[in-house]
């Protein structure tokens, strides 16, 4: 895990989960959830946007814990003068 390729596969699987996220994107049909509006869950309960964690932990994964630090620091750099 030494060589970086690990964090590439996290991001390339985290991108895909944040494409995921638009209304316009339902994976085929197979991923109804979507950030803007409201959606039936397979169980028939409409599931609200802030109720859902989209399959995405950045906290748990060391990967996603790295992520956060590196936006932590460029956000950081543009607003320090």
């Amino acid at each position: 895990h030494q060589d970086g390729r690990w964090i590439m596969r996290f991001v390339r699987v985290l991108a895909r989960k944040i494409e995921l996220l638009s209304p316009a994107v339902n994976d085929g049909g197979r991923q109804p959830a979507n950030c803007e509006y409201p959606w039936l869950a397979g169980n028939g309960m409409v599931r609200a946007p802030c109720e859902h964690d989209f399959g995405i932990n950045l906290i748990d994964e060391k990967a996603g814990r790295l992520l956060l630090k590196v936006l932590y620091i460029a956000a950081n750099d543009l607003i320090t003068p």
